[in-house]
């Protein structure tokens, strides 16, 4: 799913930055270290992999909150 397609999906649930958080933490458990806490409140870090046939793609997907906004990052991985 195009990240924003995804982004677009959250807008329709209603979920504000708070019930972002409280699912991802109930979900998930504590935010992880690696956001800026000067600038956001949490951020979640996942690693996916995707199997289409015989092919592996791998991504990582961010959740944050910089300036009080919903940010959603998918970055693909190198090529090996």
């Amino acid at each position: 799913m195009h990240v924003y397609y995804l982004q677009q999906w959250l807008d329709e649930q209603n979920l504000n930055l708070p019930r972002l958080y409280l699912v991802l933490k109930k979900l998930f458990g504590e935010s992880s270290h690696s956001y800026d806490s000067y600038k956001s409140s949490f951020g979640y870090d996942f690693s996916l992999k995707l199997f289409k046939a015989d092919q592996e793609f791998s991504y990582a997907l961010s959740f944050s909150d910089p300036m009080a906004l919903t940010v959603l990052r998918l970055h693909s991985s190198p090529k090996n």
